[in-house]
């Protein structure tokens, strides 16, 4: 129940923002069963006909102010299943300067990249020139979740020296995360995988 709760958060909140808090809904059906309360959740969203469009627009502006307060739980939903404890113990407790860990949305291809039109690099990645990238780069496919201190560390290097900030994560799909294999097709191909992860695992009693 708790985890269809975060689902409905997600889908009509975090992705949305135009409708009501999810646990209103328990007082909406509160004379129902269990049973009878988590269909009702799962009908209820079902008629909304949101959830597609939202998936979508939230691969499409991953860096948009309102997908940005859902995209961290949702990539370590899809991109670290099966951590374990001690790897989510240590990303929720290590410390900066006293603070704790923070984690930030990393452009792997940087935004510097774009805005100064560094052609050698564009090309490189496989883009056709400049508008062309701007038309993925803020997608899910170039974005992984990152501590802050690592994208500051990272922020506007190459992607040797990217690669030395992603070894420390704490995550283990970032720690593996090699950016010279990002380019424009592995990108598309991050944000197809994405698509049909939320479509057919995530957010699929909603479908």
């Amino acid at each position: 129940m708790i985890r269809l709760f975060a689902k409905t958060d997600c889908i009509l909140i975090k992705m949305n923002g135009k409708y009501k808090k999810s646990y209103d809904l328990i007082e909406k059906y509160q004379d129902k069963n269990t049973t009878l309360l988590t269909e009702s959740i799962k009908d209820y969203i079902r008629g909304l006909k949101v959830v597609e469009s939202n998936i979508n627009d939230f691969v499409q502006h991953t860096f948009n102010q309102t997908h940005k307060k859902v995209f961290h739980y949702l990539f370590i939903e899809k991109e670290c299943r099966g951590i374990d404890d001690g790897h989510l113990r240590n990303l929720l407790t290590n410390e900066d300067n006293g603070k704790k860990t923070t984690q930030t949305q990393e452009h792997i291809i940087s935004q510097s990249v774009f805005d100064k039109d560094k052609k050698d690099i564009i090309e490189n990645k496989k883009f056709d020139n400049k508008d062309d990238l701007g038309n993925y780069i803020h997608t899910y496919g170039n974005f992984l979740s990152l501590e802050k201190r690592l994208n500051s560390e990272g922020k506007d290097r190459s992607d040797s020296e990217k690669r030395e900030a992603y070894s420390k994560s704490a995550l283990p799909f970032v720690r593996s995360f090699n950016p010279e294999n990002i380019n424009k097709q592995s990108i598309i191909k991050r944000n197809d995988e994405m698509k049909q992860w939320l479509k057919e695992e995530f957010f699929k009693d909603f479908l």
